[in-house]
């Protein structure tokens, strides 16, 4: 007898829906995903040791895609703050040598400098306009003045 071979073509007769984990990219089943947080399309999908790894590693549980904060439990360890250490270290300018100590600083620091030239770039903006404030309203009232005085000065003379 002759051999018989059976094809199953296993997506018509199979509902499983294939799809990609947005940080691992691996393909599986849709059952082996979760869905943690409101992002749709190909980013809808991930595992939970993904998303939760992810989480650990950028210390919050806030989707950056979203901006929601994850479904489903997910804890996020919160990050140490950067610091430089003290080092020392020697630069090279114009053929000499000079020696350079590196500052301290935290990632509060830097906050606090950042809000500081915040202030100062709204300072420089609100005197920049200020300036363009008068600077447009000498030059209105020169040209109410010079009307005023062709109009009324010169027809009288």
């Amino acid at each position: 007898m002759g051999e018989v071979v059976i094809i199953i073509d296993e997506t018509k007769s199979s509902k499983l829906r294939i799809s990609r984990c947005r940080i691992c990219h691996e393909e599986e089943a849709e059952s082996f995903f979760e869905v943690p947080c409101a992002c749709s399309g190909t980013v809808k999908f991930a595992h939970r040791d993904c998303i939760q790894r992810w989480c650990n590693e950028k210390g919050n549980t806030t989707c950056e895609i979203c901006l929601q904060v994850y479904r489903h439990g997910y804890t996020a360890i919160p990050k140490p703050s950067k610091m430089i250490e003290e080092e020392e270290v020697t630069i090279r300018e114009g053929g000499g040598r000079r020696r350079r100590r590196l500052v301290s600083i935290t990632e509060s620091d830097f906050t606090q400098t950042n809000s500081v030239a915040t202030f100062f770039r709204s300072l420089t903006f609100t005197v920049s306009y200020l300036s363009f404030s008068v600077f447009f309203l000498n030059h209105l009232v020169l040209k109410v003045f010079l009307v005023f005085y062709q109009n009324f000065w010169v027809e009288r003379k």
